[in-house]
């Protein structure tokens, strides 16, 4: 009799576990996203460049499997531009990873971006006979270490071919305004200066005064000097250059006698020192 209600317990419990499996497997199932991550390293500076791959995972609560219907795809931010990032790897694990290749003209300086629930194409999720998928999952904002910068480069920092500027000769006294040109290329900003040479130990004429940002020389000449050539140089960002020679001269102004006694005086000692 023992015997027989051992059995009879027995084959109850089995009955039971089966109905709770049974029963468990009917019950509906949610997938979720449980985390997204950017898992390539870019280069120098955290920084990708032209060509250069860009990989975003996406983990699953349960396995996904990707199938040949609507590709999958999540949107990532570039800079302003949004882009697609396609499936690459992981279908039949629960996480899929995306990717991007960066772009001629790519740039994000505060680093990319993935977009807030951007998940679409053809997955199935083998977790039951009843499943339905949550995808939402909060976006990666601006992520500092994996900024882009396929900008092309600037062309060369050069003035142009037909940029001169003629021999100035100014009498003392005289009002002076002159525009040099503006210089082409380069990495902004460009910085304009007007300066003599080194060893000359001069500076601008007296008087004068130049201004980098309107790339005007311009004031009322107080005192004369004979020619010195200056460079009209400008530098970019990146610390190249391109230069111009400027030659000025200015008379003197013999309108007194006294103005041409002083000058005459100042020649001479000028020209015993040359001699």
């Amino acid at each position: 009799m023992r015997k027989t209600i051992l059995i009879a317990v027995a084959a109850i419990a089995i009955a039971v576990l089966a109905t709770a499996a049974a029963l468990a497997q009917t019950q509906p199932v949610v997938v979720t996203v449980t985390g997204v991550s950017i898992s390539s390293a870019p280069g120098a500076n955290n920084t990708y460049g032209q060509g250069e791959t860009i990989l975003v995972q996406v983990t699953f609560s349960h396995v996904a499997e990707v199938t040949s219907g609507s590709p999958v795809r999540l949107n990532l931010t570039v800079g302003r531009a949004t882009h697609q990032a396609y499936y690459a790897a992981g279908s039949g694990t629960r996480t899929l990873t995306f990717s991007y290749t960066v772009q001629p003209g790519d740039l994000d300086a505060d680093g990319v971006s993935v977009a807030q629930d951007s998940i679409q194409g053809s997955i199935i999720f083998q977790a039951g006979p009843s499943v339905s998928a949550d995808l939402t999952y909060t976006a990666i904002t601006n992520a500092a270490g994996h900024k882009v910068n396929a900008a092309p480069p600037p062309p060369p920092l050069a003035f142009p071919a037909t940029a001169t500027v003629a021999a100035q000769t100014y009498t003392k006294g005289a009002a002076v305004s002159l525009a040099l040109p503006e210089a082409a290329g380069g990495a902004a900003p460009l910085t304009y200066t007007l300066t003599a040479p080194t060893s000359s130990g001069a500076g601008l004429p007296a008087g004068l005064s130049f201004d980098g940002i309107t790339r005007v020389l311009s004031g009322t000449t107080t005192g004369w000097q004979s020619a010195i050539r200056y460079s009209y140089a400008v530098t970019d960002a990146a610390q190249n250059t391109a230069s111009l020679p400027v030659d000025i001269t200015v008379e003197a102004d013999f309108d007194s006698d006294d103005d041409q006694l002083i000058e005459v005086h100042n020649l001479a000692q000028l020209n015993a020192i040359r001699w």
